[in-house]
């Protein structure tokens, strides 16, 4: 039968009912009084706040599906939402933003600064994409992969590329991406702004990814341009391994362009 969620408590990755320790097996129903499984609004904007608790909602699956209401993943939602903070601002200091953005700079789109542009469109298309079809955690999820490619070059962030980051996560967050709107320096709200647009030619990768294989087991990996040769991939090849190379005769390579090189050798 059912237990209300009140009479239950965790022990690690199971619950059990609070007291006896009869283990109990959750599941997925709808929050119901008679449960005691509602959960106030309120109470989780006044612990974590409402951008968390918005986050966390998109976060949680399509909204056609039912999900499992758990706590302990908000705290993640929270985490996030004071990483993005921190990439903008500075904790350690009183100044709106940190230095590198208070100016629109004119950088040119190279090293870093083109790889975080590109991770930029590929989120801001899934983004686009998860409006099309309620898959909002498919677009939270976009933006931590962002987070995580932008946080070691964040000297290479430009003001450009900050103020479009902020532009598609309000959306999920406007409470907080306002505060950064401004603080960027931009007039009005940012539900005026124009919504970022996705270009083509970002969502395309320079290179490949090579599978490194000697006598059809696979050795290594290496990236290559796209546009490189046999022979350059070749040389690129026997260079990353070696130890499976070294001093043998190469009988014949067969290359899958664009996946992997096999090098016959004895």
């Amino acid at each position: 039968r059912l237990v209300p969620s009140d009479e239950g408590e965790a022990r690690g990755n199971e619950y059990v009912r609070a007291g006896s320790g009869e283990p109990l097996e959750q599941i997925v129903t709808k929050m119901a009084k008679s449960l005691k499984n509602v959960v106030n609004p309120d109470d989780v904007i006044a612990e974590y706040g409402a951008d968390t608790l918005r986050l966390y909602e998109s976060f949680m699956g399509p909204l056609s599906d039912s999900k499992p209401w758990n706590p302990r993943d908000i705290t993640g939602c929270q985490r996030f939402l004071e990483r993005v903070w921190r990439l903008l601002v500075d904790p350690a200091t009183h100044d709106p933003v940190r230095p590198e953005l208070r100016v629109d700079q004119q950088r040119e789109l190279a090293g870093e600064t083109l790889e975080i542009e590109k991770q930029l469109h590929r989120s801001l298309a899934k983004v686009d994409e998860s409006f099309k079809l309620f898959n909002f955690n498919t677009a939270i999820a976009a933006f931590m992969t962002l987070m995580n490619e932008i946080q070691p070059r964040r000297a290479a962030l430009t003001r450009s590329q900050a103020e479009r980051f902020v532009l598609a996560l309000a959306p999920f967050a406007p409470h907080m991406c306002e505060e950064l709107w401004t603080r960027l320096g931009n007039e009005g709200s940012l539900a005026n702004a124009p919504w970022p647009k996705v270009v083509a030619q970002y969502l395309e990768d320079d290179t490949v990814e090579i599978v490194i294989q000697v006598l059809g087991r696979t050795r290594g990996k290496i990236s290559v341009a796209k546009a490189a040769t046999q022979a350059e991939i070749e040389q690129a090849a026997a260079l990353a391994v070696p130890e499976w190379m070294g001093g043998k005769q190469v009988l014949k390579v067969v290359l899958v362009p664009g996946r992997l090189i096999n090098f016959i050798v004895k």
